[in-house]
């Protein structure tokens, strides 16, 4: 018999990497989770704040996603949820300065600005 050990979305606590630049470079928002990863991230080298300004809205975007997947598998969580607006916020601010650099995303994007907002596809409305 093989035994395999399986991760129980719905049990994992809300445990976000408070330093969120750790978290995505290391590919993780969580502290519990990937906890056997040693990954030291390296200092990053910019060219000018613009480039800064484009990494920052990538850190933003990648928690966005992070939490927008952990309250999808935990509706009442209230500091999850606070966070994610928090975060939101500063993305909307991020997004807004970009544009301002003529930096647009126009093809995708992994923020969850809208996601709560959006209609299902399935909800048939």
């Amino acid at each position: 018999m093989i035994y395999i050990k399986t991760l129980e979305i719905n049990s994992q606590i809300f445990d976000l990497n408070k330093i969120y630049e750790e978290g995505f470079l290391k590919g993780s928002g969580w502290n519990n989770l990937y906890s056997f990863f040693k990954y030291e991230p390296k200092d990053i080298k910019f060219s000018n704040d613009l480039e800064r300004l484009v990494y920052i809205y990538q850190i933003y975007s990648f928690v966005s996603l992070e939490l927008t997947l952990f309250i999808s598998t935990h509706p009442n969580d209230k500091e999850a949820i606070n966070t994610l607006n928090n975060i939101n916020r500063n993305l909307s601010i991020i997004k807004d300065k970009l544009e301002e650099n003529n930096i647009v995303f126009t093809h995708f994007s992994t923020d969850s600005i809208n996601y709560f907002n959006m209609k299902t596809p399935w909800s048939g409305n």
